[in-house]
């Protein structure tokens, strides 16, 4: 899916939910794009490394995300990583647009 923005944002968050993307260097570039000059992006992943979340009467598809994956793609959509620490449960990344 293709959503359309009319502007840009001093900061998006997403919280544990790029694991139902596939693509997610397209995601993140995306995210690049609707970022002000100096726009944060806060993103945690899951730790849980499963490919499906069973949820008692069906299982749904997901796509585990890496760290260094993550960081990857942080990089190569020229946003620059200025924090990285981990949870319990998850890893968290604070990228600034420059």
């Amino acid at each position: 899916m293709v959503y359309a923005f009319e502007e840009q944002f001093n900061m998006i968050y997403s919280s544990i939910t790029f694991m139902h993307i596939e693509d997610k260097l397209t995601a993140i570039n995306k995210v690049a794009g609707l970022l002000k000059s100096g726009g944060r992006f806060v993103i945690s992943i899951d730790k849980n490394q499963n490919e499906y979340i069973d949820i008692g009467n069906r299982k749904i598809k997901i796509y585990p995300d890496n760290p260094n994956d993550i960081t990857g793609y942080i990089k190569a959509a020229r946003l620059l990583l200025e924090k990285q620490f981990e949870t319990k449960f998850a890893h968290i990344f604070v990228a600034r647009k420059l």
